[in-house]
């Protein structure tokens, strides 16, 4: 029996504008076999479609639904008012387009809860329509693990979790309410990778981090999304944000370590969403070797290009031979403008 007052698990759903999507998320998580969960609709009024009706349909039918109604606050605060209305032990966030997997959250509460974990990620699946379904190769994979940061070698604990893909999404993870108003963790109000932003800093300050092998999470690849209609200045600005944690970051010895490879996550991201906006190659290539040099990124790119930590970085996240040996010439394009041109020139013609 659900206890609505303090139940395991509260789950927040951004709702804007995606009639065509929500009741397939919203009855992913209604029909969970664990029923110890409130959900959170922070819900966009502005929304011009069927949204808002739909989730009132959701709220009278089941009693764990509370709707949190926003005008124009934007992702961020609406994912900050989901965390202050939150009363679950743990938290998770689905977003509205996306959709889970049965027995997500009895087996992740189970794991959280049993491990005493301040964070527990899980792996993703991608959608691609006509009912298909494959998982993200294309990221890091997780197994069965637990990191104990204070006992963990911090460099590798930092690749695995801050340095990668899918695991600086806000999706996929389960956060223990208590940690995070311990350390009063909230998302940036003004970064773009508001997400990117708060799991470092979550990361950075967790003591107990799981991780487990099971893909419980589908991600649907929309192309009205936030991520192909973004500002290229939002970008750019999420960027800085982002790079100045890492220079804020004191992880000791390893810190350069991290950064370096932290440099070159937020260049490959730049380039990724300059890409969604169709502009030539060499604007792009401009745009982001302008960025490189503003933030004094250099030193810490040509540090990651060095074979031997490299090496070293590729076993501590797993990737695979082939796509090493190309990540690694890609690095090595960022030594200057036109050797980056020309990897994108070639990157563009193979995809």
């Amino acid at each position: 029996m659900t206890n609505n007052d303090s139940p395991a698990l509260s789950v927040i759903v951004l709702v804007y504008n995606v009639e065509q999507y929500i009741e397939r998320c919203l009855n992913s998580v209604i029909a969970q076999d664990f029923e110890d969960f409130e959900l959170l609709l922070t819900v966009e009024l502005r929304s011009t479609d069927r949204s808002v009706e739909i989730c009132k349909n959701f709220a009278d039918a089941d009693r764990r639904v509370r709707i949190l109604g926003e005008d124009g606050t934007g992702f961020p605060a609406a994912r900050n008012r989901g965390l202050d209305e939150a009363r679950g032990e743990f938290i998770t966030f689905v977003d509205a387009d996306d959709y889970i997997l049965p027995g997500m959250f009895r087996a992740m509460c189970g794991q959280a809860s049993k491990q005493n974990l301040d964070i527990l990620c899980c792996g993703g699946k991608k959608d691609l329509g006509d009912l298909r379904v494959e998982d993200m190769d294309d990221y890091v994979k997780f197994s069965n693990e637990l990191f104990a940061v204070n006992t963990q070698n911090e460099r590798d604990y930092m690749y695995k979790l801050a340095v990668n893909g899918r695991t600086i999404t806000a999706w996929g993870k389960f956060y223990r309410r208590e940690f995070l108003e311990r350390n009063r963790l909230r998302f940036h109000p003004e970064a773009y990778s508001d997400d990117f932003v708060f799991n470092f800093a979550c990361y950075t300050a967790a003591e107990r981090v799981g991780t487990t092998g099971e893909s419980y999470y589908v991600y649907y690849d929309r192309r009205d999304s936030r991520v192909y209609t973004s500002d290229i200045s939002d970008i750019e600005r999420s960027a800085e944000i982002i790079w100045s944690l890492y220079l804020d970051y004191s992880g000791g010895a390893a810190a350069d370590d991290v950064r370096a490879f932290a440099a070159v996550r937020i260049v490959s991201s730049t380039l990724f969403n300059l890409k969604l906006k169709n502009m030539p190659v060499e604007r792009l290539c401009e745009i982001v070797w302008r960025m490189i040099q503003n933030l004094k990124m250099e030193p810490y790119l040509l540090r990651a290009a060095d074979e031997n930590r490299f090496c070293d970085y590729i076993s501590a996240v797993a990737v695979t031979a082939p796509a090493a040996e190309d990540y690694l010439k890609f690095i090595r394009s960022l030594r200057e403008y036109n050797t980056m041109l020309a990897w994108q020139e070639q990157y563009v013609k193979v995809d």
